[in-house]
């Protein structure tokens, strides 16, 4: 998804990195995936404000229902759960955006076929 030095910033933060097995798995490529913008901002529809003139509404920032990103790192939490390191780009009034979340993994599909192995 990243063609620019993003994802080679992305790619260098795990270079050399020894985690155990059970507490992370690193994408060297990544993979593409759909991010849920529902899980993830689930009021995003609710938040409509009354006062918002048409222009804001037509120029403001929005996000798509489905968010094509790119899977970097499961990583698990201090509960046990696992967690998608992800980045994305948003376009925002201001341009693009890129934004690197942690995100839960009910956010997480991937865009192509299944994920082969556990964690997903």
């Amino acid at each position: 998804m990243w063609t620019d030095g993003n994802q080679l910033r992305i790619e260098r933060m795990f270079e050399d990195v020894k985690v155990h097995h059970d507490l992370a798995r690193i994408r060297e490529k990544g993979v593409d995936i759909w991010l849920d913008r529902d899980v993830l901002y689930p009021d995003w529809d609710k938040r409509e404000e009354p006062k918002a003139v048409p222009f804001v509404r037509e120029r403001g920032l929005s996000m798509p229902h489905k968010i094509p990103a790119t899977l970097h790192a499961w990583v698990r939490t201090d509960v046990g759960l696992w967690a998608a390191l992800v980045s994305y780009r948003v376009s925002t009034p201001l341009g693009e955006l890129p934004m690197f979340h942690v995100v839960p993994k009910a956010a997480v599909a991937k865009r192509y076929g299944k994920f082969e192995s556990e964690p997903f």
